[in-house]
């Protein structure tokens, strides 16, 4: 499994061109008008944008597969209504505080819904994400000098 998890929204290899010190630039603080000083790694970018989640329409079944593997053994209803497949948990997911969750025809506590729905909520799928590192983000350079030359 990939460790990409931090995708910048701007390349890097821009935003050095405003760089001081190496590694930061000069940002303008509307709030409080004043410039400050930000690091290019740890800013300009968001924490697994790229992961494909639980209730995303893009889900194949792969991915349904390793996001609702938790809910194996259980029985799910939705407005009264069993729901039979992954592709229904996923279109439902949203409404999970309203899902009836039975194992062996009784309902599941709330400490344990609370437990399927923390690690449903874990699981991502990075396909995306590796292969955004592997192309552009960790390869920006190459690009560039592609570009260039």
């Amino acid at each position: 499994m990939t460790n990409q998890k931090y995708h910048h929204l701007i390349p890097r290899t821009y935003l050095k061109a405003w760089c001081y010190n190496k590694d930061s630039i000069y940002v303008f603080d509307t709030k409080n008008r004043i410039f400050e000083g930000k690091n290019i790694k740890k800013n300009f970018g968001i924490t697994q944008f790229h992961s494909i989640v639980a209730g995303m329409p893009i889900c194949e079944e792969e991915d349904l597969k390793k996001i609702y593997k938790c809910l194996d053994g259980y029985e799910i209803y939705y407005e009264g209504r069993l729901l039979t497949n992954l592709m229904e948990y996923n279109k439902y997911y949203c409404k999970f505080a309203e899902w009836v969750i039975k194992s062996n025809n009784i309902d599941i506590s709330r400490k344990n819904k609370n437990i399927l729905r923390a690690k449903i909520d874990k699981v991502k799928i990075l396909d995306i994400e590796q292969l955004w590192s592997e192309k552009y983000e960790d390869k920006w350079n190459i690009v560039r000098e592609n570009i260039e030359y």
